[in-house]
């Protein structure tokens, strides 16, 4: 890939808000790093989702609207991003 044709994209897969992913932790963290950001970077998150992320993810918007974080469930996601949700 060019590098004049990357994306500023931060990606994780997996099942979110499990433990080992600590989905949550990166959350807050892209929140911090998005203040001092030159350039404005999608948080872009794959995969299946506990309820308790649901609603942890939900308070996350609430508190911090300006933050891009793009979010497919599984059966959602399709190579062309075409199916992108933002929740």
């Amino acid at each position: 890939v060019c590098f004049e044709e990357k994306e500023n994209m931060i990606l994780t897969v997996g099942r979110l808000g499990t433990a080992q992913k600590n989905t949550l932790l990166l959350l807050y963290a892209y929140a911090l790093a998005f203040l001092q950001l030159k350039e404005p970077w999608d948080l872009v998150m794959v995969g299946s989702v506990t309820p308790e992320f649901q609603s942890e993810y939900e308070e996350f918007c609430r508190r911090f609207p300006a933050r891009r974080c793009l979010f497919y469930c599984r059966n959602d996601f399709t190579a062309d991003r075409g199916n992108q949700t933002s929740v």
